[in-house]
């Protein structure tokens, strides 16, 4: 069996293909709390927040356009 961080870093491509980003979020927080330094967690924490904000922008223009 994988250990945690493994664990926890696959789940959160999963939960990021299945556009379930606050789970996929949450499990790269859990990575970070066991694995500080690890690259893959820190990159994936912006790339989650960056979609984060394009679809609340989109959303927003949206709304603005009806």
């Amino acid at each position: 069996m994988a250990e945690p961080r493994v664990r926890h870093f696959e789940a959160a491509q999963k939960a990021f293909r299945d556009r379930e980003y606050p789970s996929a979020l949450a499990h790269l927080k859990r990575v970070q709390e066991l694995a500080p330094s690890h690259a893959g967690a820190r990159k994936g924490v912006e790339k989650v927040k960056e979609r984060v904000t394009e679809i609340d922008r989109a959303r927003g223009e949206f709304e603005r356009s009806e």
